[in-house]
């Protein structure tokens, strides 16, 4: 009878036995060459269409033509030897480029992408196009509904992106591109993010009627303006940045909202210039060369802008102007000057006010012209003016007309005059004005008959006594309220 102790042991050696045969090492040979383990670019986009000579053939004008709604994408570099490279004819297509480029190869002028009439809601994305008419050519732009979205046009000789109705156009460039425009979109588009460089085109960012624009810049472009816009159009964050223009850095139609938007180191006419009725908040135009920094025009709301060292040649300039029936307020103008040969009054005002305008709490500092130059029926209050007067004959405010009310500003050590009334039925009342110490130009008040103004009280000799406590007498010697004060 066998003892059960050695029966385990004998059981437990043929287990070990059999487990080291069973990891012995195989063979260390390779068994053969690898197999590919990355899939295609066909593989990779397999959800869509690929654009082919067999899947979308052309003809005579068009290397490729879509005639039917889809995914679409390019499986490389396409070279255009025919008139245009795509043709989009239905609604509901979306292109690929794979961040391939689609360029011509011989000829010129056509289309990178032509989408007709029909073809509405296509989008194209990722790659870039160039040496042609146009790159995308929504046709008449009026394909509605199109999506634009990472795409890049250059040396184009018409027009680099044309967006019909109702486009998106997101994260786009147009560079070197020449003829009507770098980015062109029709009614209701929205471009965000998107870049004008170097264009000799007339309008860099060109959109129609009701579009919004988001954090685009036009830089280094040269024709008649970077941003022209049609009305009602909404800008923010906004920038157009050492172009060289006939017209303006930016140009919108009537009733254009713009927000943080900057027109700086143009040379242009005018650095922005919105139409009637439109608002600009906390926009900016500074060291351009141009007439004007800032201009709203009729009906316009003006908040905590500034215009800032801008140079002009013309005789008639400045940092902002307003025309009739505007709101200024919380606005900075200062440091304008002119190059012109003969420097008056209005040559580098601060403010160019219109008539029937309210200015108030706004700020004209070190401008060769008038610091500001009203013109009739409007309110200057709580606004200060300083150092103004490159010219011997320009003033902190001036008056050029009637009937202005001129309340509670603070003029300093403006070269001539520093409340200037040059009209009739005016009030002047509660201003405080000091002049330049020993200067025989520096006056206080220069007020023309036919005019109203409180009591003007002279304390410029500064003999009040030292005050230390709770209360002391005043070294004025009127209780009238409406009284201007000269120290």
């Amino acid at each position: 009878m066998s003892c059960p102790k050695y029966a385990l042991l004998l059981t437990i050696k043929v287990l070990l036995v059999s487990a080291g045969m069973l990891l012995a090492q195989g063979s260390l040979t390779p068994p053969g060459a690898p197999g590919p383990s990355m899939k295609s670019l066909d593989q990779v986009a397999s959800t869509g269409i690929a654009i082919n000579a067999t899947n979308t053939p052309g003809d005579a004008s068009n290397h490729f033509i879509i005639n039917q709604a889809g995914s679409y994408f390019l499986t490389g570099n396409m070279g255009v030897t025919k008139t245009n490279g795509i043709r989009v004819n239905v609604a509901g297509v979306t292109i690929d480029l794979n961040g391939f480029e689609i360029s011509r190869s011989s000829g010129s002028g056509g289309d990178a992408i032509t989408i007709t009439t029909p073809a509405h809601r296509c989008t194209a994305k990722n790659g870039s196009l160039t040496g042609f008419a146009q790159g995308i050519n929504c046709i008449t732009t009026t394909a509605r509904g199109c999506v634009f979205r990472n795409l890049a046009a250059a040396n184009c000789t018409n027009i680099g992106i044309r967006a019909g109705e109702g486009a998106v156009v997101d994260s786009c460039r147009a560079h070197d591109c020449s003829g009507a425009a770098g980015i062109l979109t029709a009614n209701a588009g929205t471009l965000l993010n998107c870049t004008a460089v170097g264009n000799s085109a007339s309008n860099a960012i060109q959109t129609g009627a009701g579009s919004t624009l988001s954090n685009c810049t036009a830089s280094s472009n040269t024709g008649t303006n970077a941003f022209s816009v049609g009305g009602g159009c909404a800008l923010t964050n906004c920038a157009a940045t050492s172009n060289v223009l006939s017209g303006s850095g930016i140009l919108t139609g009537i009733g254009c909202p713009l927000n943080n938007c900057t027109a700086r180191n143009n040379t242009a006419t005018y650095g922005i210039n919105a139409g009637a009725g439109s608002s600009l908040n906390n926009c900016t135009s500074a060291n351009n060369t141009s007439t004007y920094g800032i201009v709203g025009a009729t009906g316009s709301s003006l908040s905590n802008c500034t215009a800032a060292s801008n140079t002009s040649g013309a005789a008639t300039s400045g940092g902002i102007l307003s025309g009739a029936g505007s709101t200024i307020t919380n606005c900075d103008a200062h440091s304008h000057t002119s190059t012109a040969g003969t420097l008056t009054s209005t040559t580098a005002m601060g403010f160019d006010v219109g008539s029937g305008n309210t200015i108030q709490g706004c700020r004209a500092y070190n401008n060769q012209g008038d610091g500001i130059n009203l013109s009739s029926q409007s309110f200057a209050r709580s606004n200060a003016c300083g150092g103004n007067g490159g010219s011997t004959s320009a003033a902190g405010l001036r008056a050029t007309s009637g009937d202005n009310r001129i309340e509670g500003n603070n003029l300093s050590l403006n070269v001539k005059d520093n409340i200037a009334v040059d009209g009739t039925g005016s009030i002047i009342i509660k201003n405080t004005c000091a002049g330049i110490f020993g200067s025989s130009l520096s006056i206080n008040y220069a007020i023309a008959a036919g005019n109203s103004y409180g009591v003007i009280i002279d304390d410029s000799s500064g003999s009040g006594d030292p005050v230390f406590g709770s209360s002391a007498p005043a070294t004025f010697g009127s209780p009238n309220a409406w009284a201007n004060f000269s120290y």
